[in-house]
């Protein structure tokens, strides 16, 4: 329940659902997974919060990618490396869309 008003920005109404609801609807199920061999001394300490490798498709995030000290806690540097990943891989899509338009 307190994730689903911070997801309404992201969820756009279709055709089948009640316009006359504003707010998507509630998650049905969450989990996490706490990797206990996850946790490295020294991270990669790059300068991005998040890495792209365009020809390959692929992205990779998480709280090792930069130094640590930047931020207030590990939750801050995941949370931050997972958005700008997904900005970073979002404008892949619009690149390849633009290429593809006439």
């Amino acid at each position: 329940q307190e994730l689903t008003p911070l997801l309404a920005s992201y969820v756009k109404q279709t055709e089948s659902s009640n316009p006359t609801t504003t707010s998507p609807p509630l998650l049905q199920a969450t989990f996490a997974k706490r990797w206990a061999a996850g946790f490295c001394a020294k991270g990669l300490q790059l300068k991005e919060d998040s890495i792209v490798l365009a020809p390959w498709r692929l992205a990779v995030c998480g709280d090792f990618i930069r130094d640590q000290a930047a931020y207030a806690s590990p939750l801050e540097a995941s949370a931050l490396s997972g958005l700008e990943c997904g900005e970073r891989v979002a404008a892949l899509w619009r690149v390849a869309e633009a290429e593809e338009s006439p």
